[in-house]
């Protein structure tokens, strides 16, 4: 069964190139996307998803606050923030909560790998 991955962002096209670069890279894994934290939470508490990539800034709930609701919730399932902001700024208040990284949007593609190689075991 391939596992899910879930992209919270309120930016359609990067959700569109992120669903595409999977679907190219690592056709293994299954992505589905949310525009909003709050749809986010209702896809995490009726679906299995085994990693989410969130932005930081979205309207009505932020990455930082929706990590803190999935962790609070008892979910573990590894937890990505990307940011168009400095990620000094939201990196510290996220590892307080348990994300497992924090990327700028516009800097290194590492997340992905490091997404492929969190689902690829």
């Amino acid at each position: 069964m391939p596992k899910t991955l879930l992209i919270v962002d309120d930016d359609a096209s990067l959700c569109k190139a992120t669903e595409d670069f999977f679907k190219l890279m690592a056709p293994h894994i299954k992505v589905i996307s949310s525009p909003s934290a709050v749809d986010a939470l209702d896809i995490i508490r009726t679906r299995t998803v085994n990693c989410v990539l969130s932005d930081f800034m979205m309207p009505s709930m932020n990455g930082i606050e929706l990590l803190k609701t999935v962790r609070g919730e008892g979910y573990v399932m590894p937890f990505i923030i990307i940011t168009g902001h400095p990620v000094e700024m939201v990196e510290p208040l996220a590892q307080e909560i348990g994300v497992n990284g924090c990327y700028q949007k516009n800097g290194s593609l590492g997340f992905y790998d490091q997404i492929i190689t969190m689902m690829s075991t």
